[in-house]
C-alpha cells in the first residue's frame, strides 16, 4: 500500500494498531527480563550441565529453541546482571 491509499482512512484504526504493537513489545520486554532473572539463577548453579548442555548458550539455543543471536543476547544480559550484583 502506498501512502495515498491510507488517505481518508480512519486514523483511529492506525492508532489502535500502534498501541497494540507497543503493548505487545512492552510485554515481550517484561518477559525477557523475567527470563534473564531465572536464567541467572540457573547459570549460577550451572543447572544446564544436568540437562546435558556444556554452556548456557547451548541450553538457550537448543532446549529453549532460541536463535543463536537471541541466545547470545540473553546470555550476555545474564552475565552482565551477575557482574553488576558483585
Amino acid at each position: 500500500m502506498t501512502r495515498t491509499q491510507y488517505y481518508g482512512k480512519d486514523p483511529h484504526i492506525f492508532r489502535e494498531a500502534f498501541w497494540k504493537i507497543a503493548s505487545c513489545a512492552d510485554e515481550m520486554s517484561e518477559r525477557e527480563d523475567q527470563l534473564v532473572k531465572l536464567l541467572a539463577k540457573f547459570d549460577e548453579r550451572r543447572f544446564y550441565v544436568y540437562f546435558g548442555y556444556k554452556s548456557l548458550s547451548g541450553f538457550c539455543a537448543q532446549a529453549l529453541k532460541l536463535s543463536r543471536t537471541q541466545s547470545q543476547r540473553i546470555v550476555t544480559r545474564v552475565r552482565r546482571a551477575r557482574n553488576d550484583e558483585s
